[in-house]
C-alpha cells in the first residue's frame, strides 16, 4: 500500500516538473523571441535613419552645386563625403513652370511674400498672363481672401503697377476687381485675374495682402522659361529607402527692392 503511494506521489511530481519545465520554457522563449524582435526593429529604423541622413545629404550636396547646372546631367548617382563617411545617393533634376502649361506654385505664398515670374529667354513671350489665387477648398485662404499687389517690370526700366482683388470682395482700398477663378493645375481657384503685358516685359512679381494665397500663372499667346528647379533624391541602405523632394526657385531680388526708387537714367528733383 504504501509502495502504491510512494509511486502516485513520485508520478505527481514528475508531472509537476513537465508542467513547469513547459511555462518556463514558454517564458523563456517568449523573451528570445521579443528579445530578437526588438533587434530586428532596432537594426530597420537605425537602417531607416542613415537612409534619410544619406537622402539629406545627396539633397544638400546638389544644392550647393546649383540645380540648374545639373540639367547637363540631369539624372545618375552621385557621391558625397570621403573614405568611410562617402555615401552615394541618386538622383533626378526637373524644371517647373516651362512651356506653355504655366506654373503653379506647390505651397501658398505668405502674405506679404513675393514671387518673380521670369519672362524673357523664350521665342514666344506671351502678351499676357492668367493669375489664379485662392485656394477654394482651404478655409484660411477664403476666409479672409487675400489681395495681390502685381508689378511689372519692362527692358526699358519702367514699372507698371496694379493692385486686385479677389472676386467678390469689397475694400475700401480702391483696389481692382479679380473675376471668378476655376480648375487650374491640381487645384480649383477662387478668382483669376489677367495681367495685360507690354512687349517689352521682362518679369511680374506678385505679393499677396491680407492674408497668404494659392497661386498659379498661364500664359496667354506665348510661353515661359524655368520659374523653378525640382530635385528628388533617394537613398537605400540595407533594406530601406528613403526620398526627398525639394522645389528650388529661380533666384529674385528680396521683397525689400519692391519698395526702392530706382531709374535706368539721372533723378531729377525740383
Amino acid at each position: 500500500m504504501n509502495c502504491r503511494k510512494y509511486h502516485a506521489q513520485k508520478g505527481q511530481v514528475a508531472l509537476i516538473v513537465v508542467l513547469a519545465m513547459i511555462v518556463l520554457g514558454t517564458v523563456a522563449l517568449s523573451v528570445v523571441s521579443r528579445s530578437i524582435t526588438n533587434i530586428t526593429l532596432t537594426g530597420q529604423e537605425e537602417s531607416k535613419i542613415r537612409s534619410f541622413s544619406a537622402a539629406e545629404a545627396g539633397i544638400e550636396d546638389l544644392l550647393r552645386q546649383g540645380l540648374a547646372g545639373k540639367l547637363a546631367l540631369p539624372q545618375g548617382q552621385a557621391t558625397v563625403g570621403s573614405g568611410d563617411q562617402q555615401i552615394s545617393y541618386d538622383y533626378k533634376v526637373t524644371t517647373v513652370g516651362s512651356g506653355g502649361g504655366g506654373f503653379e506654385r506647390e505651397t501658398p505664398l505668405r502674405e506679404q511674400e513675393t514671387i518673380q515670374i521670369g519672362l524673357t529667354g523664350v521665342a514666344s513671350r506671351p502678351n499676357a498672363l492668367t493669375i489664379y489665387w485662392v485656394n477654394q477648398n482651404v478655409a484660411a485662404e477664403t476666409d479672409n481672401k487675400a489681395s495681390l499687389i502685381l508689378s511689372v517690370f519692362n527692358a526699358d526700366n519702367t514699372v507698371f503697377r496694379v493692385a486686385v482683388n479677389a472676386q467678390g470682395v469689397s475694400r475700401d482700398n480702391g483696389f481692382a476687381g479679380g473675376s471668378a477663378g476655376g480648375a487650374f493645375g491640381s487645384k480649383t481657384y477662387h478668382s483669376k485675374y489677367t495681367l495685360a503685358l507690354a512687349a517689352n516685359a521682362s518679369s511680374v512679381r506678385i505679393r499677396p495682402l491680407y492674408n497668404q494665397a494659392s497661386l498659379a500663372v498661364k500664359p496667354e499667346n506665348g510661353e515661359l522659361p524655368v520659374q523653378a528647379y525640382k530635385a528628388k533624391v533617394s537613398s537605400r541602405q540595407e533594406e530601406s529607402f528613403a526620398s526627398i523632394e525639394v522645389v528650388e526657385g529661380v533666384q529674385i531680388p528680396v521683397e525689400i527692392f519692391d519698395h526702392v526708387l530706382w531709374s535706368g537714367g539721372s533723378l531729377i528733383h525740383n
